[in-house]
């Protein structure tokens, strides 16, 4: 068991964690600083807490490497029950996967603290995975503490997917992710998945777990479902404010936004495909799935139309004269054909 009794600067070397060995940080309300290193690799066991307060690592990763924090072998675990481990980026060190950690067949488990700002970010070789944590199988609990501010960065001919958590298979096996709590949330992906990218994983998340806020430029806000063999369960969770495409939806669940807000908790998968099918055709035939019935429920408050100068405006006219829609709806003034001469 490892106290921090004062700041620490400058870990210069990698340190591996044995099978059937247990370490223990506590960060005890202190900053250790970690610079162009990759600080753990874990065959044993893990577990970052902080007993005073709000204690910090902070890693800037190493070149060309992956998993800024740490990389969890099959046999390793990693427990975080307080504290905050952040990525900061450095000039010449850029992580391609896993921007915080690496899950290689391993178990991670988060029950309080937070892990923040990790980056993945592609380069030539290479597309951008996981701004927080990427997972090649293995397991990942989360039952507290938070997971916020990843982002996963495309480059020139490459992608990039999870701004905070990419989950695919190892050998074969899917990756596992349980949320029975806590928050995963403000993920960004200049493509795909802002919080999740599922290419080939099973997500449960029930007890008051929380996605929230993600942002994919492309598609899937808050969850990427990737593979007709991925397996997502909601249960007396939220997932909201999501943004795919520019598109602000309750979840940006799936490949473009849409998701929870129909209601369905099963698992969405190729063989439930006709059951959502069926259940979202029913939803939309209800007046809270109108068009004005769902810009009321997604607390919209302005519209902005575009609108061409010789317009009489007379949808804008209705609209104030019903007097019916708590959401502004404003005229924009587009000149498109009065420019635009050949």
């Amino acid at each position: 068991h490892y106290y921090l009794n004062r700041e620490y600067y400058g870990q210069t070397a990698m340190i591996k964690i044995p099978e059937g060995v247990d370490v223990c940080l506590d960060l005890r309300d202190k900053m250790y600083f970690a610079d162009n290193i990759h600080p753990f690799d874990i065959y044993g066991t893990l577990t970052v807490m902080d007993s005073q307060g709000n204690g910090q690592f902070i890693t800037t990763g190493k070149n060309g490497n992956s998993g800024g924090f740490a990389k969890i072998k099959s046999t390793g675990t990693l427990n975080v029950l307080g504290g905050t481990i952040r990525r900061v980026e450095k000039d010449g060190v850029t992580i391609y996967v896993g921007g915080l950690v690496y899950i290689e067949g391993g178990t991670m488990n988060i029950s309080g603290g937070a892990l923040i700002g990790g980056i993945a970010r592609a380069n030539s070789s290479y597309s951008a995975q996981g701004g927080n944590i990427y997972m090649k199988g293995g397991t990942l609990n989360i039952s507290g503490g938070t997971i916020t501010g990843g982002m996963a960065l495309s480059a020139t001919g490459k992608s990039a997917q999870g701004g905070n958590i990419y989950a695919g298979p190892m050998d074969g096996v899917d990756a596992v992710i349980r949320m029975t709590g806590g928050v995963v949330s403000d993920g960004y992906s200049d493509q795909n998945g802002g919080n999740f990218y599922l290419y080939a994983a099973d997500l449960t998340a029930s007890n008051g777990a929380q996605i929230l806020g993600g942002h994919a430029v492309q598609h899937a806000g808050n969850i990427g479902i990737m593979n007709t063999n991925t397996n997502v369960v909601l249960t007396n969770a939220t997932v909201t404010g999501g943004v795919a495409g520019g598109k602000l939806s309750d979840s940006g669940q799936g490949s473009g936004g849409g998701g929870n807000i129909f209601g369905y908790e099963g698992t969405l998968n190729g063989k439930t495909a006709q059951e959502v099918w069926d259940l979202c055709n029913a939803k939309l035939a209800e007046p809270e799935f109108s068009a004005r019935g769902l810009i009321k429920s997604s607390n919209v408050a302005m519209i902005g139309t575009t609108d061409d100068p010789c317009s009489d405006l007379k949808w804008h006219k209705l609209i104030a004269e019903e007097g019916k829609m708590d959401t502004k709806v404003c005229p924009s003034f587009r000149p498109d054909p009065a420019v635009n001469i050949h």
